[in-house]
């Protein structure tokens, strides 16, 4: 690593297509995160969306391989797969360019440009997760107004019926007593 000057502010841009899935595929592009010491190596980190294709488009992220050494500096390897959106996902594969020194109008922009993105994933992240706990939370006190009506349904025909079967009852029975004592009363008359 002692051979890259600046090995912990360089950047690197690549660019590559995915695999074709559901008969179509996506292009992407970017440039990774300042370097990352490992070892006697470094990686970077690298997210970003794919174009959009087929009405979606997905998100990858991950993590470049060590640092392989070419004529002109070095390079990473990258691979990984994306996002699953429009039940698929797809896979990647590509290399990286060489580095990208900082001090340079366009590199300073990047690097900008990289912490930017990085700050709107980390707001979409963020925005997703909020509308899943949204969604899980009207998903359960719906549940539970569900549950709660149901049972308050439930209870109020058992006790309707409940009510209707006792009156039932209570009126057979009397009528059951009148006519006896109605036939009680004739039968008395007669003697």
């Amino acid at each position: 690593m002692g051979d890259y000057q600046n090995v912990d502010r360089h950047i690197h841009e690549y660019r590559g297509r995915t695999t074709v899935e559901d008969n179509h595929l996506h292009y992407y592009s970017g440039r990774t995160s300042r370097a990352i010491e490992y070892g006697d190596s470094h990686y970077h980190e690298y997210r970003g969306t794919t174009t959009t294709n087929d009405g979606h488009r997905h998100y990858y992220q991950g993590r470049t391989g060590p640092a392989i050494r070419t004529y002109r500096g070095h390079i990473h390897l990258m691979d990984g797969r994306t996002s699953i959106d429009d039940r698929h996902r797809h896979y990647y594969e590509n290399e990286t360019s060489g580095p990208l020194r900082p001090g340079r109008d366009r590199d300073r922009g990047r690097d900008r440009d990289w912490d930017r993105d990085r700050d709107w994933d980390r707001d979409r992240d963020w925005d997703r997760d909020r509308d899943w706990d949204r969604d899980r939370d009207w998903d359960r006190d719906r549940d539970w107004d569900r549950d709660r009506d149901w049972d308050r349904d439930r209870d109020r025909d058992r006790d309707r019926d409940w009510d209707r079967d006792r009156d039932r009852d209570r009126d057979r029975d009397w009528d059951r007593d009148r006519d006896r004592d109605r036939d009680r009363y004739r039968d008395s008359d007669k003697e």
